[in-house]
């Protein structure tokens, strides 16, 4: 059985260069995964919020304040955020993936 370089020890810098020389060679892309925090929060009011944080997208999820309907709010801190989100009700795309600089 192959052994990466320095086997035994923390995986350092060759393990993770022999890592992605194996995504390489089945040419899947490397990309970076985004940290997903989920939390419940209570509005001014004692009601329920489920709150989540992706980077520099936040979703909040809230009963409608004037029925029982559902709130939901997404907020982005950048253009290049914005620009990268997709939103989908039912399988159907609400808010597509536009190419970088173009008009909202």
């Amino acid at each position: 059985m192959a052994r990466c370089r320095g086997a035994g020890r923390e995986p350092g810098d060759a393990a993770l260069a022999d890592i992605a020389q194996i995504l390489a060679r089945t040419g899947r892309p490397m990309v970076a995964v985004r940290d997903i925090e989920v939390t419940t929060l209570e509005t001014a009011l004692g009601w329920p919020v489920a709150f989540t944080l992706a980077g520099d997208t936040s979703v909040f999820i809230r009963q409608a304040p004037d029925g029982a309907g559902l709130l939901i709010e997404i907020c982005t801190k950048t253009t290049a955020e914005h620009d990268a989100l997709t939103v989908t009700l039912d399988g159907h795309t609400l808010h597509p993936i536009r190419p970088a600089g173009s008009p909202a």
